[in-house]
């Protein structure tokens, strides 16, 4: 699936840290008498190093999850890479890894800026008040939320020059299509005629890349209909279209029985997906059936423990059913491992004031 796999940081240093020291056992044996003679000192140079490989084609922070395919290329990637360039091939793949990890948040959030940049030019000072102005993502708490990183862009549909305001809509436009279509929305109403023409152009093409999505994988299925992939697209297709806030009320609930259902299939035959099981609990949620997201969130940490999104996700599911003693558990862990999300702050607050009001 898309979003990044948290990893257990022990578990991550570990593997990091054993890939390492393999490869520079080999760098050992290779500049200093480290056995009897130089052919076995070389031999045992090419085994540190083929260990080093093996070890990424395992795990580089944390074992590799064949599940997801991002994380199957990871090792496919690494053991090519360390086996054929020693010493800064693992180097090199080190700084790779970290720069897509690392900065897989920032990228949500700055994406849109440099999209502004790519397509728009201005003077240096605007340039850096949009950096650093008092809406850019150091002062938002939530990165749920974009649309405090992106006010500056709302303020410019409102008032510049037409070649910044279009600029503006199509960098709104890149978000997320849910805080996308939010926030394009809110503005139609409070902009000039040529800006409402963007916006609403912006908009029908975000509506017709969903819809043509759906249909296209739809129509896939239909000649494939076992094709285990294709289901799970359609599903999460239907999903993002009732996510976006772009479907009529009429059609939600039928794309969200239909995401459900193809859900359900798929784990009948895979019951460890865990990108499906996301998909589930977040297509009852949507639905308000909150008990089955929280049986759904469950099988998810009952996979993978460690998974912080699944736990903030029950901790939803238990808020919304108000099963408190439930609730206290999952909250307790996430303050205990100081996991817990700025997001989740309403209900930390509703689980401390009825935990007050219970010992009062």
């Amino acid at each position: 699936m898309s979003r990044i796999r948290k990893r257990p940081t022990v578990t991550g240093l570990t593997t990091a840290t054993v890939t390492f020291f393999l490869e520079g056992f080999s760098i050992i044996a290779v500049t200093s008498n480290f056995s009897a003679g130089p052919v076995v000192d070389l031999l045992l140079a090419f085994a540190f190093h083929l260990g080093a490989a093996a070890m990424v084609a395992y795990g580089f922070w944390g074992k590799w999850d064949f599940r997801y395919p991002n994380e199957k290329n990871w090792a496919v990637i690494g053991f090519v890479l360390v086996l054929t360039i020693p010493i800064y091939g693992v180097l090199g793949y080190a700084a790779a890894f970290a720069a897509v990890h690392l900065n897989a948040n920032r990228r949500q959030a700055g994406g849109v800026v440099s999209a502004f940049e790519e397509h728009v030019a201005y003077d240096p000072e605007v340039a850096t008040a949009l950096r650093r102005g008092p809406n850019m993502l150091s002062a938002v708490a939530d990165l749920d939320d974009e649309s405090g990183i992106v006010a500056p862009l709302v303020d410019i549909i409102k008032a510049g020059d037409a070649e910044l305001k279009r600029g503006a809509i199509f960098s709104l436009s890149r978000l997320s299509r849910k805080t996308a279509v939010k926030i394009l929305r809110e503005a139609l109403h409070d902009v000039d005629p040529d800006s409402q023409f963007y916006i609403a152009g912006q908009l029908s093409r975000i509506e017709k890349d969903l819809s043509d999505a759906l249909i296209h994988t739809r129509r896939k299925l239909e000649l494939d209909p076992d094709n285990i992939e294709l289901k799970v697209q359609l599903a999460r297709h239907g999903k993002q279209y009732i996510d976006s806030g772009l479907a009529e009320t009429s059609v939600q609930e039928y794309f969200v029985r239909q995401a459900i259902a193809l859900c359900e299939e798929v784990l009948d035959v895979d019951i460890e997906r865990l990108d499906v099981l996301f998909d589930l609990a977040e297509l009852y949620a949507l639905i308000e059936d909150h008990m089955s997201a929280a049986t759904a969130w469950r099988r998810v940490l009952d996979l993978d423990p460690m998974d912080v999104d699944a736990k903030v996700g029950l901790a939803r599911a238990y808020f919304e059913q108000r099963d408190l003693a439930s609730l206290g558990a999952i909250l307790q862990d996430l303050e205990d491992s100081g996991e817990a999300p700025p997001s989740l702050r309403p209900v930390l607050d509703f689980w401390r004031a009825s935990r007050s009001s219970a010992l009062g």
